[in-house]
Formats: structure tokens, C-alpha cells, sequence
């Protein structure tokens, strides 16, 4: 989705400069953030017969 706000910005579209703005932000908090523990799988798929 990044990709079409920087599309649009390259296009002149004002507005999506903001949003990618936004989208900087929230990539500079994700990567902030501890790593997350590895998923641990708790379910067992059905065999059907």
C-alpha cells in the first residue's frame, strides 16, 4: 500500500504526503518495538478419514 502513496505523491497528489508521513512513523515504531516471541503452533489439523 506504501508504494501507491508514494506513487501519488510522485504524481503532485498533495494529500499523500501525509499518509506517508504517517506510514514513517508507524514503520519507526514497529521497529522500536522488542522482538516478538516465536509463535508457538497450538492447534493439531484434523485428519479425516
Amino acid at each position: 500500500m506504501r508504494r501507491k502513496f508514494v506513487a501519488a505523491t510522485e504524481a503532485g497528489d498533495g494529500r499523500a504526503a501525509r499518509q506517508l508521513e504517517l506510514i514513517g512513523k508507524l514503520y519507526a515504531t514497529e521497529r522500536a518495538l522488542p522482538p516478538r516471541p516465536a509463535l508457538i503452533r497450538t492447534f493439531k489439523p484434523s485428519h479425516s478419514a
